[in-house]
C-alpha cells in the first residue's frame, strides 16, 4: 500500500524552476533513499511533502492517519530539564497515560473508597499503557541513548548544554522511540561515529514502518535502502534496490541511451549528406523525400548524468619502497594520553584507512605523520623521495589570494589556461574561477583544497575526512580518482563506502591502543562478526529433532527447552537494555548476535512443540 504519493510536483523560487516534474511512491516497508547533487531540491521536496512549502503544480497525497516522525536539523527539546526527560518525551501519549494513572492513585490515597467508575477507568488506563509498551519503555530509552553514543553520565545534562553532535544523537533517539509509521531522515548520519551509525542501521533493519531518507552516506544507503529515487535537474526517477544497485542500473541506462543517441546522430548525418549532395539534379526528388524523412525524426537527446568533477591525482616523483616508519609515537593533551607507543610501517602503493571512534586520536595521528603536530615521544621517518601532501578536515589549509584562481596559481607555476583546466576538473568552470574565497561553501572549499593538493604533485597523500561537505557525484569522482592514484594513500574517514572501495589495510585507533588489519573494511567487519559470534549453545537449548533410530521428543521435553531459551532471551534483553553493556565494545555485538540466533530458532521450537502435541 502506498503511504505517500508524489505526482508531477513543480516548485519555483522566483524564476528558478527547482522542481520540474517530481514524482514517486513511498510504500509500506520501503526504505526510500532520495539522492541528487547539492542544490537539486531534495530538502525542498521533503518540505513540500511535509506541508512546510506550497507546490506550484502537481499533487502530494499522504494516507490519512499515518504517524510521521521527522529528524530536524535543528531540534527543539521543549522545556525538558534533562536529556533523559527529553528522550522520555518521545511518547507523549504514554506519558499522559502514566500521569493519569498516578492521578487516580493519588486520589485514592486521599479517598480510600474509589468508585466503580474510577476502578474501570484505572483498568482502561493500564490496558492502554500495556498496549503502548509501558513496561519496556524505559529499557528502550536506555538502549537508544547508549547505542547512539549518549552514555549515562550525559542523561542528567540539560539538552541546551549538549554539543551539536550530541543534540543530533538525542534527536535520533527520540525519533526512534516515537513509534511512528514513517520516518523522514535528512542526513541522519551527520555527527555520528561508526558505532552509532551501525546502531541506527540495525534499528532500521528491524523497523516495521517506512522511511524516506536523504543522505550522502553511500554505505548507510547500501545497508538500509531498498529503493532509490534520483532527483536531477528537477525531475525524479525511481530505481529498485540500494545505492550501489542504483549506480549500476543508472550507468547501464546512460550507456544504452548514449548508444541510441549516437546511432540516431549517425543516421541523421547520412541523411543530411545525401540531401546536400543531391539537392539539385536528377535526384532532387529523392533529396526532398529524404529531407521530409529527416524532419519527421523525433530527436533523441544526449543523456545527461549527475557528473562529479573530473579529478585526476598524479605523483610527480616515484618514492622509494619504504615510504614511512612510525616508531613508538605517543601524544597527550591536558594530561590525557591520546596515543601510546604507536608503530606503523607504510610501503609504496599502500592504501591505508585510519578508523576508530570519535575522539580516539585518529586526526591527531595523521597530524603527527604530516608534521602538523609534534609527538611527545617516538619518531616519524619518511623514506627516500617522498613528497607528502596533507588535506585537513578543518578546512584550515592556507589559501592565498583573493579568488579561486589565485589560490591555485599560488602553489603551482601554471599559466592561466592551465590553472583553469585544473579548476574545471574540480567543478570550477567559467566565472567560478574568479569567485572570492570567503564566499565559498564548505564543499567548494574542499574541492579547491583538493585541487591545490593535486598540483603539488605529492606521491604520498594524507587525507582527513576528504568527503565531508561533498555531494554524491563529487564523492564518487574523488573515490575514482583515488583508486587510480599511483602513489601512497593514508586517510582518516567515517565514509565506509570510501573505505571499502579504496583501503587495502586498516589502522584501528581505540582507547585500548592502535592495531592494524590487512584487508578491506568488509573483511574487517566479517572478522569482528566471527570474534563476536556466540559460542554454540549447549545441547539442551538446541531444537530437539528426531534422528534415525531415535524416539520422537515428547511435548513436555520441547516445552522445557523453549522455556530455557525464553529465559535466556529475557536475560539478553536486559543486557542489551543496560547502558553499561555498550561501554565494552565486544559485549553488545556478542549479546545481540546470541539474541538474534535464539529469536530466529524459537519459532522452530514452537512448530516442533505443536507437531509433537498433535501426535502425543
Amino acid at each position: 500500500m502506498s503511504l505517500i504519493t508524489v505526482t508531477h510536483v513543480q516548485k519555483y523560487f522566483g524564476s528558478d524552476h527547482v522542481l520540474v516534474d517530481a514524482g514517486f511512491q513511498l510504500n509500506e516497508g520501503e526504505r526510500l533513499c532520495l539522492v541528487g547533487p547539492n542544490g537539486s531540491g531534495k530538502t525542498t521536496l521533503l518540505r513540500c511533502i511535509r506541508g512546510e512549502e506550497t507546490t506550484d503544480g502537481g499533487s502530494i497525497a499522504v494516507t490519512p492517519g499515518i504517524r510521521v516522525g521527522v529528524l530536524e536539523q535543528h531540534s527543539d527539546f521543549g522545556d525538558a530539564a534533562t536529556v533523559w526527560d527529553a528522550a522520555m518525551a518521545a511518547r507523549p501519549e504514554l506519558l499522559s497515560c502514566r500521569a493519569e494513572a498516578r492521578a487516580l492513585e493519588d486520589a485514592w490515597t486521599a479517598n480510600e473508597h474509589p468508585t466503580n467508575d474510577d476502578l474501570d477507568r484505572y483498568d482502561e488506563v493500564h490496558e492502554r499503557l500495556r498496549h503502548l509498551g509501558d513496561e519496556a519503555y524505559e529499557s528502550d530509552v536506555k538502549a537508544a541513548l547508549a547505542g547512539l553514543g549518549l552514555p549515562e553520565p550525559a542523561w542528567e545534562q540539560e539538552p541546551s548544554t549538549l554539543s551539536g553532535g550530541q543534540r543530533t544523537r538525542l534527536a535520533i533517539a527520540r525519533l526512534l522511540l516515537a513509534g511512528t509509521d514513517v520516518l523522514f531522515l535528512d542526513e541522519p548520519t551527520n555527527h555520528l561515529d561508526v558505532a552509532a551509525i551501525e546502531f541506527l542501521e540495525d534499528f532500521l533493519g528491524r523497523y516495521p514502518g517506512a522511511a524516506l531518507i536523504v543522505s550522502h552516506d553511500r554505505y548507510f544507503m547500501d545497508r538500509v535502502g531498498n529503493k532509490t529515487v534520483e532527483l536531477f535537474e528537477g525531475r525524479t526517477k525511481s530505481y529498485p534496490g540500494n545505492y550501489s544497485n542504483y549506480v549500476r542500473l543508472k550507468a547501464e541506462e546512460v550507456e544504452r541511451q548514449t548508444k541510441v543517441f549516437e546511432q540516431q546522430q549517425e543516421e541523421i548525418q547520412k541523411l543530411q549528406i545525401y540531401i546536400d549532395r543531391y539537392r539539385a539534379g536528377n535526384r532532387a526528388t529523392m533529396s526532398k523525400s529524404r529531407q521530409k524523412a529527416l524532419a519527421r525524426i523525433e530527436r533523441v537527446e544526449r543523456p545527461r548524468d549527475m557528473e562529479g568533477p573530473n579529478i585526476r591525482f598524479r605523483a610527480e616523483v616515484r618514492s622509494g619502497d619504504m615510504v614511512l616508519d612510525v616508531r613508538e609515537v605517543g601524544k597527550s593533551y591536558d594530561g590525557r594520553e591520546i596515543l601510546k607507543d604507536v608503530s606503523l610501517e607504510v610501503r609504496r602503493g599502500e592504501r591505508i584507512g585510519i578508523i576508530g571512534p570519535n575522539g580516539s586520536g585518529k586526526t591527531t595521528l595523521l597530524k603527527i605523520i604530516a608534521g602538523e603536530v609534534g609527538a611527545d615521544g617516538g619518531t616519524v621517518r619518511w623514506g627516500m623521495n617522498t613528497e607528502p601532501g596533507y588535506f585537513a578536515q578543518e578546512m584550515d589549509m592556507p589559501l592565498w589570494g583573493d579568488t579561486v584562481l589565485d589560490a591555485l596559481m599560488d602553489v603551482a607555476p601554471l599559466s592561466i589556461a592551465e590553472a583553469r583546466d585544473t579548476l574545471a576538473q574540480f567543478g570550477f568552470r567559467g566565472e567560478d574561477a574568479f569567485r572570492e574565497l570567503p564566499v565559498l561553501s564548505g564543499g567548494e572549499r574542499n574541492r579547491l583544497q583538493l585541487a591545490v593538493l593535486l598540483e603539488r604533485g605529492a606521491n604520498v597523500v594524507l587525507l582527513d575526512e576528504p568527503t565531508n561537505h561533498l555531494d554524491l557525484p563529487s564523492r564518487d569522482a574523488l573515490q575514482s580518482a583515488l583508486a587510480r592514484f599511483d602513489g601512497t594513500l593514508i586517510f582518516v574517514t567515517h565514509d565506509r563506502y570510501l573505505l571499502q572501495g579504496i583501503a587495502t589495510r586498516l589502522v584501528i585507533v581505540e582507547s585500548s591502543g592502535v592495531t592494524t588489519f590487512d584487508g578491506t573494511y568488509d573483511d574487517y567487519r566479517r572478522h569482528l562478526e566471527r570474534l563476536n559470534r556466540p559460542k554454540p549453545v549447549s545441547r539442551k537449548n538446541e531444537p530437539i529433532r528426531k534422528g534415525r533410530g531415535e524416539r520422537a521428543p515428547k511435548p513436555e521435553e520441547i516445552e522445557a527447552e523453549i522455556q530455557a531459551m525464553e529465559r535466556r532471551v529475557a536475560a539478553l534483553t536486559k543486557i542489551l537494555a543496560d547502558p553499561n553493556t555498550y561501554a565494552d565494545p565486544d559485549a553488545a555485538p556478542k549479546a545481540s548476535a546470541e539474541y538474534d540466533d535464539l529469536t530466529r530458532r524459537l519459532p522452530e521450537m514452537y512448530a516442533a512443540w505443536e507437531a509433537a502435541s498433535e501426535t502425543a
